[in-house]
């Protein structure tokens, strides 16, 4: 008996050996199937800075080294403000910042070659990230497999294809193939700032992985490793630290927590509140009770334990939410209505109903990713203000019968004690029920409680994104689905096995064994040929995403055709347009950008400004003058870049006009500025507006009358007046771009000096050439 009972202990240590050796090969895998999706083509890793990437790297001084590594620490994610600055967004990421640093000291340089390393670096992290999603997927799928050390005979009474291995690592494999090839991780991955996601979300698998081995006791290779107080508490601890070094890449990972205590209540442990309530009952079992109920004993230490380990759990959360707030000051993150124009809504019905869409509108992105835009700014998506003739109304009916019924089964399965494998092969060979029976009540206990996992791994990591515990400062940005479609891709799985399963098998289970076999086997083809198929079309969508953020004129041409109601695309499209030499194209966009835009808009307002007006607490005038001065810098941008695009098409009075246009409008600004200063208080100067100063404001406007000037110049109907202008730029302000022009300037004048004739006698022109996009300087001497 002896040896019999050691054959079988070194045969279950070969198994679980092999599988050990499966999961290491699985591992590597998945993190070169992501990777190389991403690198294959090596023009993707030389692409350009983008979007943010401007501000988090390539102009954070934190980042090129201009200020001590102590600044990691201090300085907000954009390197400008210290964390507890009024002017600050309160985006701290130190992690993430340190990691740029790092590449930055490896490379020396922020050129657009530098950026080679620094997107392999985001490369090799999807790719770990998406090696991750294995481990973890088995571990939620985990109570789908029966394993044949659980109870002595159960395959033989219980077999059924919903809880077989196949779907057990199969479903994982397929979980980790389509996050690693979701299009809504393109902009994580292949834009820099991105990096935040993609760390959070190693930290945050890591973390979790941590506490179901540690913690929980909870192995990819046996249902029970053997817990106790000591390791609930280890493994508490190292989720917590694991916690921190999330929240310090992107503050969606506060939420681990709890993320593993409904992962262990509902498949760790696997416990209810029925179940919780009897373990806590201060009578004790009488002998008799306790030779009949010997195997409860076992089962009330691990409930005792999962209680443990869920105080310890909130206990964390809750210190390190309350001392991530105390970083930030005393001043809340400020946001503009333009950003997140839902939030400036003062009508609470509306409000509800409009983030209701945006919520939904974030799930549509995850299940036909082919609207992928990277900005949603301003009137991107209208707001729901009439219900009752709004087509969108059916969606948030679905989206909020799909959150009742979740809200309920998950209140169901958290009540009802779901039966155990034992007590379901015990009443199988009791006769009282059914063979159908007892899979049918087994089945849906298991399969609640993992879809119900796999909801929460999808709503969790996005509630920091979805306006109900802070607003945030966009409308949408599928970077923020980076870790939430986990969540998807779980479900996504779930859904395709579980109505395939259901739709061909026999329920009355008198299918002979071989047919069964036969029906399991045509099942797993049905499911792997329709995740392929998804898979596929996955992959394509990637593929062109990748491509496009590889170069600012397709992603913004992309942008501005998917939402041209965008703020930030038009005006993005228009600049990358002209930087590609594409001016005539680029006046055509920016023309519309143009008209849009108005200094009276009052969306470039506050959220804080908003409510505190509610409340009855209206701004100064100095507050309201810096938010339409703000408004007034943005619109000066659009008119030089336009004006550049019409003067390099040879269009120069229109040109003209425009440039003339701005500069009275700059200086005019500036002159009302002074003047509610002058009025304003010394307290009120010091203290502007939160998230803008006046100093801000005020260079704002002068750097971009500077630009003004330039283009003026360049459209001068002679030398004497290009030399005017040129100068009047530099004297506004003396930055390199300015410089530059009057360096060229310089030359021309030295030329016609040498010719001997007066500079306001050589007249300019500009003749449009055969590309029809791009003009040439002509010069000639009048009589």
């Amino acid at each position: 008996k002896n040896d019999k009972l050691e054959i079988c202990r070194l045969q279950i240590v070969i198994r679980r050996g092999m599988s050990k050796i499966k999961i290491c090969l699985a591992f590597v895998f998945f993190f070169l199937f992501a990777t190389i999706l991403y690198c294959h083509d090596e023009s993707n890793l030389s692409g350009e800075w983008l979007l943010d990437d401007r501000g988090t790297v390539t102009m954070n001084p934190v980042v090129k080294e201009e200020v001590p590594w102590i600044e990691v620490w201090n300085r907000d994610f954009w390197g400008q403000d210290q964390l507890t600055s009024d002017k600050s967004h309160k985006s701290w990421r130190p992690i993430v910042t340190a990691s740029y640093r790092l590449n930055y000291f490896w490379t020396r340089g922020i050129s657009s070659e530098d950026a080679y390393w620094f997107h392999l670096t985001d490369r090799i992290l999807h790719g770990l990230v998406t090696a991750l999603t294995f481990p973890v997927a088995a571990l939620t799928f985990r109570q789908l497999c029966i394993l044949e050390e659980d109870v002595k005979g159960a395959l033989s009474f219980f077999e059924h294809p919903l809880t077989s291995w196949p779907w057990f690592w199969g479903g994982s494999t397929l979980v980790a193939l389509l996050y690693g090839a979701h299009p809504i991780h393109v902009e994580s991955v292949a834009n820099t700032t991105g990096r935040a996601e993609v760390l959070c979300a190693i930290f945050y698998f890591l973390g979790f992985l941590a506490y179901a081995k540690l913690g929980a006791g909870v192995s990819l290779t046996q249902h029970d490793c053997g817990v106790t107080s000591f390791k609930s508490i280890l493994g508490v601890s190292v989720l917590i630290l694991f916690t921190w070094t999330s929240m310090l890449c992107k503050e969606h990972g506060i939420t681990l927590p709890l993320m593993c205590i409904i992962w262990d209540a509902y498949v760790g442990t696997s416990t209810s509140i029925t179940e919780l309530k009897n373990v806590l009952k201060r009578d004790t079992l009488t002998s008799r009770e306790v030779d009949n109920r010997k195997h409860l004993h076992p089962r009330n230490h691990q409930c005792r334990l999962f209680l443990l380990r869920s105080l310890l759990c909130l206990l964390g959360l809750l210190s390190l939410a309350f001392w991530r707030l105390s970083k930030n000051g005393d001043s809340p993150p400020e946001f503009v209505c333009e950003q997140n124009p839902t939030a400036c809504e003062p009508n609470r019905l509306i409000r509800f109903l409009s983030f209701s869409f945006l919520w939904c509108f974030n799930f549509w992105l995850m299940l036909y990713p082919d609207w992928l835009c990277p900005d949603w700014s301003g009137d991107s998506i209208k707001l729901i203000r009439n219900p009752a003739t709004d087509n969108r109304l059916p969606a948030l009916f679905l989206l909020w019968g799909v959150l009742i019924a979740f809200i309920y089964h998950s209140f169901y399965a958290a009540i009802v004690h779901p039966p155990t494998l034992h007590n379901s092969v015990e009443e199988l060979k009791s006769g009282k029920e059914t063979k159908a029976q007892v899979q049918e009540t087994y089945l849906y206990h298991i399969w609640m409680r993992t879809i119900i996992t796999s909801f929460c791994w999808m709503l969790l990591p996005f509630l920091m994104s979805s306006n109900l515990l802070v607003y945030v400062g966009f409308v949408v940005a599928d970077r923020t689905l980076y870790l939430p479609s986990f969540g998807f891709c779980l479900l996504l799985v779930l859904c395709l096995v579980y109505i395939i399963i259901t739709q061909i098998w026999d329920k009355d289970g008198s299918t002979h064994f071989m047919a069964k076999n036969q029906i399991l086997f045509r099942a797993k083809v049905i499911v792997t040929i329709s995740s392929m198929f998804i898979l596929g079309l996955y992959t394509v969508k990637q593929q062109a995403q990748t491509k496009r953020w590889s170069h600012p004129v397709l992603l913004w041409g992309k942008a501005f055709e998917i939402n041209p109601n965008s703020f930030i695309s038009g005006k993005e499209y228009g600049m990358s347009l002209v930087n590609s030499g594409r001016n005539k194209d680029a006046a055509q966009i920016l023309s519309i950008m143009h008209n849009r835009e108005n200094p009276n808009d009052a969306i470039f307002r506050t959220i804080s400004g908003v409510r505190d007006k509610q409340k009855g607490n209206t701004h100064t005038p100095l507050q309201d003058k810096i938010s339409k001065m703000s408004r007034i810098a943005s619109i000066l941008e659009t008119k030089f870049t336009l004006a550049t695009a019409l003067e390099n098409v040879a269009e120069c009075e229109k040109s003209i006009t425009l440039s003339e246009e701005g500069l009275l409008l700059a200086e005019e600004s500036l002159s009302d500025i002074e003047l509610e200063v002058k009025k304003a208080g010394t307290v009120e100067i010091q203290k502007g507006m939160r998230g803008a100063s006046i100093d801000d404001v005020k260079n704002s406007l002068i750097r971009n009358k500077a630009f003004l000037y330039v283009a003026r110049s360049k459209c001068a109907h002679n030398v004497e007046t290009m030399n005017y202008f040129a100068t009047e730029a530099v004297k506004t302000d003396q930055m390199e771009y300015t410089v530059e022009n009057l360096v060229k300037v310089t030359e021309i004048v030295q030329n016609v000096h040498k010719l001997g004739l007066d500079l306001d006698k050589v007249l300019m022109s500009r003749t449009l050439n055969s590309d029809g996009q791009t003009s040439q300087l002509n010069f000639a001497a009048s009589q």
